[in-house]
């Protein structure tokens, strides 16, 4: 499919993205020690295509659907460091979610609001591998056809990704994401739930202070 080449493209040139990383960062590798200390703030930006997973239900007409809806986001992140190589902190994320499916139910955009809990992996090379975990909020508009409707329901997942040093205070950073998401909807009378499976790649440009 067309948007499937476009994901295959973001993925190719986000790799890119990491092997120039790596080669600008290796010899660099020592700065990543003060700025995963504790006391350091990391703000940090990335975009991204994603598919996700969905399974609709309607009870009052014996009616479920799945299939998979695409998915351009963008998010701003902020984390301090509790510990070394420790980090706290939050996420504001903004998902705009489509399906060139004709038969699909709907589209949605959704507004996640995210605590997470990071840690870093300082090793000898240039690569700072890192995991966490993530849980918040998650306000969606969903579109009926002309019909549209607004709900706010639980969001939680993790995240593994490798970031490297471009300088002393900035880095470039690729990561999986994954996040699960329910929600509830009354449109004309019927009652529509919503779970829902993101898996994304992401890549952007972090800086430290």
């Amino acid at each position: 499919m067309r948007m499937g080449r476009r994901i295959c493209l973001f993925a190719g040139l986000a790799a890119l993205l990491l092997a120039f990383g790596f080669s600008s960062a290796w010899a660099q590798s020592s700065a990543a020690v003060d700025t995963h200390d504790q006391g350091s703030h990391q703000l940090a930006f990335s975009a991204w295509f994603g598919a996700d997973a969905y399974d609709l239900d309607i009870d009052e007409l014996d009616y479920s659907e799945s299939g998979t809806l695409y998915s351009l986001a963008g998010q701003v992140t902020y984390a301090y460091f509790i510990r070394d190589t420790w980090a706290i902190g939050g996420a504001l994320n903004f998902t705009r979610t489509w399906s060139d499916d004709e038969d699909s139910t709907g589209e949605y955009t959704d507004v996640l609001l995210l605590a997470q809990g990071k840690k870093y992996f300082l090793l000898s090379g240039g690569a700072i591998p890192y995991v966490g975990l993530q849980a918040g909020i998650s306000s969606i508009q969903m579109d009926f056809g002309t019909e549209s409707e607004s709900s706010t329901g639980f969001a939680g997942g993790g995240m593994v990704g490798v970031e490297v040093m471009l300088s002393d205070r900035s880095s470039i950073f690729i990561e999986y994401n994954l996040l699960w998401t329910k929600h509830n909807f009354d449109v004309l009378g019927l009652d529509y739930s919503m779970s829902s499976w993101m898996h994304t790649v992401m890549a952007g440009l972090a800086v430290y202070f």
